[in-house]
């Protein structure tokens, strides 16, 4: 299609002048404003002196950026046309492709492909929590590939491009990772080897000496800031950071110390993961540090870098020397304060902070040296999902969490973690996985056979929690297989499993050499849970690819099949499980029957108990069903002597002797597919939308349903699944017992999982299962329905990770919901779904709608008019930014949850009036007057369970906060209360003091209820915490606290006496020197059980410890405290785990700690351990990542310790006792 636009004169003249523009798609203003919805806030996703990048949506469908050239901006016409000649016929797999520009007017425009991870500087070195884990293959991948992208724009395009603003927010990711070089509005076609410019434009940290002071722009400038950003890839660290101690603020300073110290491997981010490879990281330092060298000559050139990067060409060692660092050519290594003090910004810089932690900085050449570094505090925070000290930072993440659902409940979650009778297996599996009998392979096979419902779940589930085997291996991985898996399918699940991310790959031989380099030297335990398959070739190809671990790595496959262990190639062991003992069996009955009561009161239950296990065996499985039928007395001794004498039978009666609204709920699960995981909250909401709970007088029916469930669960039907914990409330049914409740179901409920073959007519509920993307044709498919009151899409099984590819493509929404306005019930998640059609409007009855993880960009107004509606989910919708307008008219709804991992969506003003909201675990407090403001949550007085609440920054004043309401809010069991992203904030210097002030008059009137359990405080801009935090009055039930990025603060709140609180993490509170004042005459923590401090680098000690302080505290990790000189004695510690430091703090008397962990204290050559007397308990010890050191005193007369590992110390010449296991 043909278009014609005015352009301004200027911009006429270029373009007229330049073909190459005629090759780039010319977009009008009105376009890119619709695409944009305005230009609204809600799609911002960039911000800089540039001007701003929005998300946008054309006509057509495609989703782009969209990058508007600020009027401010020294980044003009000549810039934008260079952009436009630079790219637009420029082609490669790390440059991002040009789509078109808009020069309409005044106004300047690029529009790009939109990448759907973001940039480098908000993934991982921003404050925007993500959940991309960067392991060290993937920080591989992006360093490389920017590499091969500015090779191919200095080596192989004539005349070469410089871009002059390379750095991490011009990087962007793919959904694979994949970097794309952005932003070539600095570029220049230099057709001489030199060119001096006249404006100095880029990003301080980044530049180049010879640019930033002369204006010289070579091949070499970029190298240079190439150099920075590998340093930062690598160190996970952004360049500068003036809030740390002072020799760790500028990256490419302390990168250069630790070389010339011998411990560079100091500097590489300790959240990289197992797949570490500590020699290649410290090359890719090697090369930072060879690309930063003072004299260009010295910089290697692009194509050489590829080369080092992939061990094609070796480091020219002997040729680094000290590379010029920031502080050589500017005045910017001054504290803080001083420096907030002396800064001169402009209105721009200031937004940087939430968007872009690496600002650009465009300086003429007078001026550069003024400016004062843009890039205070840009730390990385995210830390959720690396492996290591995996415990302690989902700790930081979630808090810790403690519920009860009453004392049956809690007797079966005991009961799920014990092995009833078979605990002499489990030992001597254990005892063959250690012993490691494999004869010539790596990899050892073991089989555990037996037919349903034995316990072989619960057998891998112990062996895979077990402490020792923990010990053992480097990688455990837990795979729950099916009949439909093939190689293909368990190798990227291997791969998956580690990683918490999706793998799209489906090339065989790929993900072979994948799955051999992900367990080469790493010493492994694999778990495969109902392995049925029996094909030779399968195992023999699998186990063949399993052999590339480590020697004395193991697999253990629980099976059906008694021939597995000859298909496998003859596993060193078989076991069979049989039926339990009488006495083990009446026990399991106790457990499950008895609510927490001893049966053998009872002489009529136990009776009716012996006479049940004789006539069905003693199989696990039919033993906790028994125990349900066993709560029904009457029913059992009615009903016993018509049961035939199989486990099917009894299951049967188990469910026909249930009330008809439990037999409704669990009808509903059949269209759910075998070995599903069940959310207990998810599945309590679709029973809601059908209507299967009853209300009670003064119950939540929420909580009614939460009661339906745990009797189920308590009757067998559910049970906790293997692979979670049991405070994660995720279950699943035993294939079994599926059987059974689908058989009884399936008149009305049909779960489909090959596309909707076979429908008949009196289909009421259906579901799609698909594993692999396919198109489905709706009306085509369901054209013999008459009616359908539920339709879900269900992903085949629990993902780990919250943003997952699509599984289907559904065509004919429109017409599927004009036929079919009866439905109550509607999930359309996982599917590629990018609008819906307002033909939703005439769905009067729908009582829940769930577009999670979907395509979906924005929600039509129509569904405003579903007056019935009671749940919305729209959460990991990456592209949508705000509701409808008219949300407020959903006036029944009861749950809203537009969680999404990067960002947030965006509520319209009005949504006070939904005073039915029970849950709401997102809001983002808006200044904008028609998005929601912190004050229209004050209606919301029946919120329920957890509450985030962020954009604190947009609120004014404490009466504004005070609207909220929190501390009416009762109902609400966890709260997160956060500043900028949870992140540190630059500000203008004028308004820092007014911001602090506001801040804590701001938290000061957020004091939440007293029935609080847990709190998290991110990114608070005050430098005092408020009254309701000081003392214990305020928050008595509070279980869990956390403060992260507090900066400010200089005093730790006096939360000594909280006397429930049971789990502390602090992060990045740098002045802080102690965490409580000495106090006299009351117990300090008397509850507190997990203490964890990241990053604390002015703490000098913890509190001092009086007899009776701490008396539950089990276990303390501390990581990058290095001033800390001494822990307090605690005598119930059992576990310690030190990390990262100067110096070792002093180790007091210890008497019940069990495990010490000591890592990363690089430059510590000695250190001594307490005397024997001091840890009398101890028995594993574990020092690691110690490069310096060379002598551990006291060691020999540790004479408990049985368990001792050592990695990491290459001087470290350790004595052989023979009490202790190496």
């Amino acid at each position: 299609m043909g278009c014609c636009f005015t352009f301004g004169k200027k911009a006429e003249q270029a373009v007229q002048g330049d073909d190459d523009v005629h090759r780039v798609k010319v977009f009008s203003y009105n376009d890119l404003r619709e695409a944009t919805q305005d230009f609204s806030g809600g799609n911002k996703i960039g911000e800089g002196v540039f001007g701003s990048v929005f998300r946008g949506m054309l006509k057509d469908g495609t989703v782009v950026a969209v990058k508007v050239l600020s009027a401010t901006s020294r980044q003009g016409i000549r810039e934008f046309l260079t952009e436009l000649t630079a790219i637009s016929d420029i082609k490669h797999e790390n440059l991002i492709t040009l789509i078109g520009c808009c020069a309409e007017g005044s106004h300047r425009i690029l529009v790009y492909n939109y990448l759907e991870n973001n940039s480098l500087a908000q993934t991982l070195l921003g404050t925007i929590y993500s959940n991309i884990r960067f392991n060290w293959r993937a920080r591989v991948k992006i360093a490389v590939g920017v590499a091969c992208g500015l090779a191919f724009l200095h080596e192989e395009i004539r005349p070469p491009i410089i871009h002059r603003d390379i750095k991490a927010s011009n990087i962007l990711l793919d959904k694979d990772l994949t970097p794309k070089i952005s932003d070539f509005g600095l570029a220049r076609l230099l057709p001489n080897a030199t060119h001096a410019s006249t404006r100095v434009a880029g990003t301080l940290g980044y530049l180049a000496p010879e640019y930033a002071i002369r204006g010289q722009v070579t091949k070499k400038s970029d190298i240079y800031s190439y150099g920075v950003l590998l340093l930062e890839i690598v160190s996970g660290r952004c360049n500068t950071n003036t809030r740390l101690p002072s020799e760790d603020q500028f990256l490419l300073e302390r990168t250069w110390g630790l070389h010339e110290e011998g411990r560079l491997e100091e500097i590489i981010d300790i959240d990289i993961g197992d797949d570490l490879d500590v020699e290649e990281a410290c090359r890719f330092l090697k090369i930072g540090l060879l690309c930063t060298q003072d004299a260009m000559a010295r910089r290697p050139n692009m194509t050489s870098v590829v080369r080092m990067l992939t061990g094609e060409k070796r480091i020219p060692v002997d040729k680094i020397t000290r590379p010029t660092m920031i502080t050589d050519f500017a005045e910017l290594k001054v504290s803080s304060k001083e420096q907030r003090s002396s800064e001169t910004r402009s209105p721009t810089t200031k937004s940087f902070t939430t968007t872009e932690p690496s600002s650009s900085s465009e300086m003429s050449m007078q001026s550069w040296q003024c400016v004062s570094n843009p890039l205070l505090g840009c730390n990385k925070i995210e830390v959720q999902h690396s492996t290591l000290y995996s415990d302690l930072k989902s700790w930081i993440a979630r808090g810790a969490q403690w519920q009860s659902v009453g004392s049956h409940h809690s007797c079966l979650q005991q009961a799920a973690q014990q092995l009833h009778g078979r605990d002499d297996i489990k030992e001597r599996i254990t005892e063959e996985i250690l012993l490691n009998r494999n004869g010539g392979n790596n990899c050892s096979v073991i089989c555990i056979i037996s037919e349903g419902g034995q316990g072989k779940t619960s057998l891998l589930h112990a062996l895979h929690n077990d402490e020792e085997l923990l010990d053992t291996f480097d990688m455990r991985i837990w795979i729950q297989m099916s009949a439909k898996f093939d190689r293909e399918i368990l190798f990227r699940k291997i791969i998956e499993f580690p990683t918490h991310a999706p793998y799209t790959t489906t090339d065989l031989s790929f993900l072979e050499e994948m799955v051999k380099e992900a367990l080469t030297d790493k010493k492994f335990l694999i778990l495969l849970d109902d392995a049925d398959i029996e094909d030779r070739l399968f195992w023999t190809n699998v186990l063949e690819v399993l052999n590339a671990g480590a020697k004395g790595s193991a697999v253990v496959v629980a099976t059906t099949c008694g021939t597995i262990g000859a298909l496998t190639g003859g596993a060193i062991h078989s076991y069979r499980l049989g039926p339990l003992s009488e006495e083990n069996s009446l026990i399991l009955l106790e457990q499950y029957a008895g609510k927490g009561h001893d049966i053998k009161r009872y002489p009529e239950l136990v009776a009716i108990a012996k006479k049940l296990i004789a006539r069905f065996g003693a199989n696990p499985l039919n033993l906790k069903a028994l125990g349900g039928l066993l709560c029904h007395t009457d029913t059992v001794i009615l009903e016993q002597d018509k049961l035939e004498g199989n486990i099917i039978s009894c299951l049967h009666l188990c469910h026909n002797v249930l009330p008809e609204h439990l037999k409704n709920c669990l009808a509903f699960c059949s269209l759910f597919p075998k070995g599903y995981i069940f959310d207990i909250h998810h599945t309590v909401l679709l029973w809601l939308s059908r209507g299967f709970v009853a209300p009670v007088v003064r119950r939540e029916l929420e909580d009614v349903g939460i009661e339906y469930f745990t009797e189920l669960m308590c009757r067998s039907f559910f049970q906790y699944s293997p692979s979670h914990d049991c405070k994660d409330n995720k279950f699943v049914m035993h294939d079994l017992i599926y059987d059974v409740v689908a058989s009884v179901s399936r008149d009305t409920y049909f779960k489909s999982e090959d596309l909707l073959s076979s429908l008949y007519e009196n289909i009421l509920h259906l579901s799609l299962v698909s594993s692999q993307f396919q198109t489905v044709e709706l009306m085509s498919k369901t054209e013999e329905l008459k009616d359908l009151q539920t339709f879900l899409v269900v992903q085949p099984e629990w993902q780990p990770y919250k943003i997952s590819p699509p599984t289907l493509n559904l065509v004919g929404l429109d017409d599927f919901f004009l036929k079919f306005t009866s439905l109550e019930t509607l999930d359309l998640s996982h599917t590629d779904t990018e609008e819906l059609p307002g033909s939703i409007v005439g769905l009067r009855n729908l009582q829940y709608l769930s577009v999670s993880n979907t395509s979906i960009r924005a929600l039509p107004s129509e569904l405003c008019c579903l007056s019935n509606l009671q749940t919305l989910e729209a959460k990991d919708c990456r592209f949508l930014t705000e509701l409808p307008g008219d949300t407020k008219k959903l006036i029944k709804l009861r749950h809203l949850d537009v969680t999404k991992d990067l960002g947030y969506v965006q509520l319209p003003q009005g949504v006070a009036q939904l005073s039915e909201l029970r849950t709401l675990p997102v809001f983002h407090a808006s200044s904008h007057p028609s998005h929601c403001s912190v004050s229209e949550l004050g209606n919301l007085q029946n919120l329920r369970g957890c509450l985030q609440l962020s954009g604190l920054e947009n609120v004014k004043t404490g009466s504004k906060a005070q609207e909220a309401g929190l501390k009416d809010k009762h109902h609400l069991k966890d709260l997160t209360l956060q500043w900028h992203d949870g992140g540190i904030n630059i500000d203008d210097e004028d308004e820092d003091e007014d911001t602090e002030n506001m801040a804590e008059q701001v938290l000061e009137s957020l004091q939440p209820h007293t029935n609080l359990q847990e709190l998290t405080i991110r990114g608070f801009e005050g430098s005092l915490f408020p009254a309701w935090m000081q003392g214990s009055s305020s928050l008595p039930n509070l279980v869990s606290l956390t403060l992260d990025s507090c900066c400010n603060c200089t005093q730790f709140p006096a939360i000594a006496q909280l006397p429930s609180l049971k789990f502390l993490g602090v992060r990045k509170m740098y002045d802080v020197k102690r965490l409580t004042n000495n106090t006299h005459g009351t117990t300090k923590f008397p509850s507190l059980e997990l203490l964890n401090l990241w990053e604390m680098y002015g703490l000098e000690e913890l509190f001092e410890a009086s007899e009776g302080d701490c008396p539950r505290l089990h276990k303390v990790c501390i990581s990058r405290c290095p001033d800390l000189k001494r822990l307090p004695c605690t005598p119930s510690l059992t576990e310690l785990v030190l990390h990262c430091g100067h110096q070792l703090p002093d180790i007091p008397e210890l008497e019940s700690l069990v495990s010490l962990k000591i890592e990363g204290f690089h430059g510590v050559k000695l250190f001594g351990l307490p005397a024997s007397a001091a840890l009398p308990s101890l028995k594993k010890l574990e020092i690691r990542s110690c490069k310096e050191l060379s002598s551990v005193d006291g060691l020999t007369v540790l004479t408990s310790v049985q368990r001792l590992k050592v990695a990491g110390c290459p001087k470290l010449v350790m004595p052989r006792t023979d009490s202790m296991t190496t």
